[in-house]
């Protein structure tokens, strides 16, 4: 799926901008040496001093503007748990506002529309309070016999069933491809609960948790369970499991029942969210790249011309003859930059009839890690715009995953996606 920026990016910030209300979300923020000594410089009060400083700004007068190109490239959370821990220093900070000088709400200086631009920010996190009471109602609405919604099966079709098909069509269409209604639900309910209970702390003490750094640049050699994340989502799922089981063998219900329906979407949801919280091993520090490039390999006097498969700062993979023999200590010339690095052959096996090699650079120097650095990452139009899948798509991605966990029976497969990453 498209990660959260895509959708604070491609759809939010444009709006902010046209409300004059651009959140300066640190990525990419640039901001004149003038007006940050106009304002007494950053804002220290809350862990989203990027935010707050941005307030102060357009409170003084200046005007920010949001520039809606890819222009830098940087690194991200690298596991799910680390992801949610930078979401929930997002809600702390933000809410934070509510209680200093630079609150977008109070400040002098800020308009209306600006006011009510970052309103919606602020109100953006209390969206998690309707998402726990939608895990937990069809529950009590089984053990408590109630049906919020009485209707009889036609109605549910000529009522229901074109409002969800409205949502369904339209979503994507209002968000700009950047999310889908099924594949969000899922991520949103995964941060549902520890963003709950972050509001509510928040508000009650705001400033009793400090700063800490997502870790980012990190590799492990094995597969991790987020446990503190699924113990949360464990308990819903026993929940909501046995109040459908009473409801399914229940015969007194005429009708068409909501909770019924409305538990069994939320069983497949919270699946799907139990099975995202396993992260996969990621052997190595740096993003490796599917690009194919031309290059040159010397292996003691042979040369051979061959494609990249993956490349990264770290080495390529390349797909060879069967017949090629490799030596273990090699050069390899990146074309057309004519880039000539040495280095090491680390896994080599073949597959299909080519043998496939994993190259890892050694003593790579400034220069040459700089034309590297530019040929992965500074490339005109190499940065696309992602399009989340369609909701037919996303259905089958969900029902894909509910299986995957299936692929742990079958120690080769697991092997495979060991070697895979």
């Amino acid at each position: 799926m498209t990660s959260e920026e895509e959708v604070f990016y491609r759809h939010l910030q444009p709006m902010k901008d046209g409300a004059g209300s651009v959140v300066c979300a640190g990525t990419s923020f640039v901001a004149r040496r003038k007006a940050l000594r106009d304002i007494g410089y950053f804002v220290t009060d809350s862990v989203s001093e990027d935010y707050f400083t941005g307030v102060k700004l357009s409170a003084k007068g200046y005007e920010l503007v949001y520039l809606d190109e890819k222009l830098s490239a940087g690194l991200a959370a690298e596991s799910i748990g680390a992801h949610i821990e930078q979401r929930l220093r997002c809600v702390r900070g933000t809410l934070q506002g509510l209680f200093i000088k630079s609150n977008p709400l109070t400040i002098p200086g800020l308009t209306l529309w600006q006011r009510i631009g970052h309103l919606d920010g602020i109100l953006h996190w209390f969206s998690c309070i309707p998402k726990v009471f939608f895990l937990i109602f069809p529950v009590v609405c089984i053990f408590g016999q109630l049906n919020p919604v009485l209707s009889s099966t036609p109605e549910f079709i000529y009522i229901f069933l074109p409002f969800y098909m409205m949502q369904l069509t339209m979503f994507a269409w209002l968000n700009k491809r950047s999310r889908s209604v099924l594949l969000s639900d899922v991520y949103y309910l995964i941060q549902a609960i520890p963003v709950f209970l972050t509001v509510c702390r928040v508000l009650l003490n705001p400033f009793s948790k400090g700063f800490k750094v997502t870790p980012k640049g990190l590799s492990r050699d094995k597969f991790n369970y987020n446990w503190s994340l699924a113990l949360p989502m464990t308990f819903l799922f026993v929940a909501t499991l046995i109040s459908f089981s009473v409801s399914l063998l229940d015969t007194s219900n005429s009708g068409f029942n909501l909770g019924l329906y409305w538990s069994s979407y939320n069983l497949i949801t919270i699946t799907v969210a139990m099975i995202t919280l396993l992260d996969l091993p990621k052997p190595s520090f740096y993003e490796w790249f599917s690009r194919k490039r031309e290059i040159n390999v010397y292996s003691d006097r042979h040369t051979y011309q061959s494609v990249t498969q993956k490349i990264s700062e770290e080495g390529v993979e390349i797909i060879l003859e069967r017949s090629a023999n490799l030596q273990t200590e090699i050069f390899v010339e990146l074309l057309p930059e004519v880039l000539i690095i040495p280095g090491k052959v680390t896994r080599s096996c073949v597959q299909n009839n080519s043998l496939v090699a994993t190259i890892k650079f050694q003593s790579i120097n400034t220069e040459q890690h700089r034309e590297l650095v530019q040929l992965l990452y500074c490339n005109p139009g190499q940065w696309q715009i992602r399009n989340t899948p369609n909701e037919i798509q996303s259905v089958l991605i969900l029902f894909k995953l509910i299986l995957r966990p299936l692929m742990f029976f079958n120690s080769k497969k697991v092997s495979q996606l060991r070697l895979q990453y």
